[in-house]
């Protein structure tokens, strides 16, 4: 991550670790448990500071206005020089680096380091949130309005085309070129439909749909004991 973005991420030592895509959906997955309490059992004790009554009863950035920017907050420890014999705790990891390299090349080295330790703990999988918030407009489209397959379809291609255009953006596009025009390459292929080959394509588009809702319907009971996205795949 540029040396910009990072310090876009940190007020007064303390970090916002996710990005803020992934924190609204993990808000809205609990919001919709707690939406539906004879599917869901919420684990209260999971959540004591999110305040569940104020999740039930205000959007997304009502709620983090008042609460969830203080409690999804991460105080950072500034680095400091080793002068003794430490104990080194869980979570940690002492790194030596002589003062006769250049800086850069050490940045970049213990950067590297980080983000390899970073991936060995992480046992949840990549928090893609265009395919998150696919997951959970197909479970609701199914769970409250009952609609048919070819409308869960078309619902959902218009919902990544929005999703798509948001993550891209202007300086994207004009920075991206030929990537944005893969994107728009997939997006168009998305749940495709082929009228001539009707059966086979309804088929298809029967599998991909009932996976994004087990999906969704995982991730919604990971959400309800607290943890998000969890594992939702085999």
């Amino acid at each position: 991550m540029p040396r910009a973005d990072i310090f876009k991420k940190i007020k007064d030592d303390v970090l916002i670790e996710d990005r803020i895509q992934i924190i609204r959906l993990h808000y809205n997955y609990l919001k919709t448990c707690i939406k539906h309490p004879n599917d869901f059992q919420v684990n209260k004790s999971a959540y004591v500071k999110w305040n569940l009554d104020k999740v039930k009863s205000v959007s997304f950035d009502t709620w983090w206005k008042l609460i969830g920017s203080e409690i999804m907050g991460k105080k950072l420890t500034p680095p400091r020089v080793i002068k003794s014999n430490p104990t080194i705790k869980n979570n940690r990891v002492l790194i030596e680096v002589s003062i006769d390299n250049p800086p850069e090349y050490s940045v970049s080295k213990i950067r590297e380091i980080l983000q390899s330790k970073n991936k060995s703990n992480n046992s949840d999988q990549r928090n893609h949130h265009v395919k998150l918030e696919i997951y959970l407009e197909a479970w609701n489209l199914k769970r409250d309005l009952k609609m048919t397959l070819k409308e869960v379809r078309r619902r959902l291609v218009a919902k990544r085309k929005v999703l798509i255009s948001a993550r891209m953006g202007k300086s994207y596009i004009a920075k991206k070129g030929k990537t944005v025009a893969m994107t728009r390459d997939k997006v168009e292929n998305f749940l495709k439909y082929d009228p001539m080959k009707e059966t086979e394509t309804m088929r298809n588009l029967e599998r991909q749909i009932s996976r994004y809702k087990r999906n969704a319907q995982i991730i919604l009971e990971n959400v309800s004991r607290g943890e998000f996205p969890g594992k939702y795949t085999s």
